[in-house]
């Protein structure tokens, strides 16, 4: 067995979210610990001996983790002079910048590779590359880093081919690219990916989480653009296209009739960025946690089989399934799922009761409730309002938040939830949430930001 001990020297880990740059990473990527033994390397000089250690080390299976929770520090806003400029720092132009920072429960993390058996030179080189890292992510997230031939410490995230969380992991080859992009002056590439399941959790802040768990997501090559505000008749036609592949006898995972959990759609909307104008670039099939291995696979087949959606008077689009992680964040289901402490609405949640009150209480509650009632904790607060806090979304009055012109008036609203803990997504929620109403996504506010009012 080998095991790295990674400790947190100033008990906070500064790294940014390769899919989001305001968000952090958490838990720490091997790729990136990979390349801070790589900038070791190089930056002491080091000789052939850790070379081939590391090119040892990128041979290896990727690692088990053993990691508490961590909470991410409200984002604050820093103006920070470029570097591309021959021009003294007090004189060049300064560029907003964020620093992601995460405080994690505890400052020391373990990765474990149970089979690995460097023989003795290896395992010298290992110990010498580690003693002149100093340092992971951001140059001021200090580390002291120690490699062990065992460590008692429980496993929270392992490889896994149902997991839900993409890490990027080192492969062979791995140092050969990091040389080849530094010669030609580029920027260093994702490189690959590992799916990874949550597992025997050790925080003392336990991760919320829904009945909602893996998503299938296929994304629009050719078709019209499509607003976010049709989003119920988008999943109506995904639901309605998915029923036609598996027949009349389709099981309850499929339609939901009766009690059984059944799957929710959703679309994937462009937003959250600067110039983000809301359309669509896929929509995603979100399977309910505890699904049986042969239910499971029934629901990728018929999914998988779908390459066509008829939109009436749009014509058609013409969709596929994206592998994961996918290259843009939007389709990204890391981006949907990741642990927030504060959740808002991308598209406006339905009320699963008609909140009949004048000052927002009672609204709040049932709220609070609907977050139950998909497994999550109950939030600390609920702030209410009619307009989203994401660039790109619409105001809830633009929204068809009923199936059929039939159907009960409903009214709905857009959210800001607060939770004790760290809470991991999907999070669906409301009287609409198998059609994709009520879809919220990880939310922070920048330092003495409040968030929009309710209007």
């Amino acid at each position: 067995m080998l095991a790295l001990e990674i400790e947190f020297l100033t008990g906070r880990y500064r790294a940014t979210n390769f899919r989001e740059r305001d968000a952090g990473e958490w838990p720490p990527h091997p790729s990136r610990v990979f390349s801070a033994l790589v900038a070791a390397h190089y930056e002491a000089a080091l000789g052939p001996e850790t070379r081939e250690a590391l090119l040892w080390l990128e041979q290896q299976p990727s690692p088990e983790i053993a990691a508490s929770g961590a909470v991410e520090r409200e984002i604050a806003l820093h103006y920070v002079p470029v570097n591309d400029s021959s021009l003294p720092p007090e004189f060049r132009n300064r560029q907003p910048r964020t620093f992601p920072t995460m405080w994690p429960v505890s400052p020391v993390v373990h990765f474990l590779w149970p089979k690995a058996e460097p023989s003795s030179a290896i395992r010298g080189a290992l110990d010498e590359l580690a003693s002149f890292a100093t340092y992971l992510g951001h140059s001021s997230s200090l580390v002291r880093l120690a490699f062990h031939d065992a460590a008692e410490a429980a496993v929270t995230f392992r490889p896994s081919a149902e997991g839900v969380i993409n890490l990027r992991v080192p492969r062979s080859g791995r140092l050969q690219t990091l040389d080849q992009r530094w010669k030609q002056g580029q920027p260093v590439d994702a490189g690959a990916f590992e799916r990874y399941a949550e597992v025997n959790a050790n925080s003392d802040a336990p991760t919320g989480q829904s009945i909602f768990d893996e998503m299938l997501v296929v994304r629009c090559e050719e078709g019209r653009t499509v607003p976010l505000t049709a989003t119920i008749n988008l999943t109506s036609i995904l639901r309605d296209a998915v029923l036609e592949k598996v027949g009349d006898n389709a099981p309850a995972i499929f339609h939901g009739h009766g009690d059984a959990p059944h799957i929710a759609y959703i679309t994937l909307p462009f937003v959250g960025r600067q110039y983000a104008d809301g359309h669509l670039l896929g929509l995603a099939a979100v399977l309910p946690r505890g699904l049986s291995r042969g239910d499971r696979h029934a629901v990728i087949a018929a999914f998988g089989e779908i390459e066509k959606l008829t939109l009436g008077t749009l014509g058609n689009w013409q969709i596929r399934s994206v592998p994961q992680p996918a290259g843009v964040a939007t389709l990204d289901p890391e981006t949907w799922t990741r642990p927030s402490t504060m959740w808002a609405t991308v598209t406006p949640i339905v009320y699963d009761h008609f909140p009949r009150d004048r000052d927002g209480r009672r609204a709040e509650e049932i709220l609070a409730k609907s977050c139950a009632r998909i497994g999550l904790p109950m939030p600390t607060k609920v702030d209410l309002s009619g307009f989203s806090q994401f660039v790109g979304v619409a105001p809830v009055r633009d929204f068809r938040i009923r199936r059929r012109d039939s159907d009960p008036p409903r009214r709905a609203t857009h959210a800001v939830l607060h939770f004790d803990r760290p809470v991991r997504g999907p999070v669906i929620l409301g009287a609409g949430r198998f059609f994709g109403l009520g879809l919220c996504r990880p939310f922070k506010l920048k330092a003495d930001e409040p968030a929009k009012p309710r209007t």
